[in-house]
């Protein structure tokens, strides 16, 4: 078994079974997906990535399992942390620039009607421009 691979949280038949039909994972597929994802990782020399396995089965689960849309994804996850870092440091929700970006709009986890195993939606909308945000 490849090293990394023992690193995946494995979840229940439950959730794997969901896991198939919502999300096209193919246990079968995993490993090759997830060194195809780590090596085209190794070559985007601009993305300072954390490549452990389960944080890059979260984009491909994301992305319903194709590697193109999670490679599009975790490139604009790590472009953005890179241009707006305020955004992903330490955050003091009283501060006036996390009020400002409160302002702009509305971020909510919305309740999980399925249970624990369900899905988790978060909803995001803004309203004012989001120049606020990097003033």
């Amino acid at each position: 078994m490849h090293p990394r691979t023992q690193s995946i949280r494995v979840i229940s038949k439950e959730l794997s079974n969901i896991a198939a039909k919502q999300l096209n994972e193919d246990p079968k597929r995993t490993r090759e997906t997830l060194e195809a994802f780590d090596e085209w990782l190794k070559k985007q020399r601009h993305l300072q990535v954390r490549n452990d396995y389960q944080h890059l089965i979260a984009f491909l689960r994301g992305c319903k399992w194709s590697l193109e849309r999670a490679k599009q994804k975790i490139d604009g996850y790590y472009t953005f942390k890179t241009l707006i870092p305020e955004l992903f440091r330490e955050r003091d929700p009283l501060s006036d620039e996390m009020q400002a970006a409160r302002r702009t709009g509305l971020i909510a986890l919305l309740p999980n009607g399925k249970g624990h195993a369900g899905p988790r939606t978060l909803f995001i909308t803004f309203h004012e421009a989001i120049s606020v945000l990097t003033t």
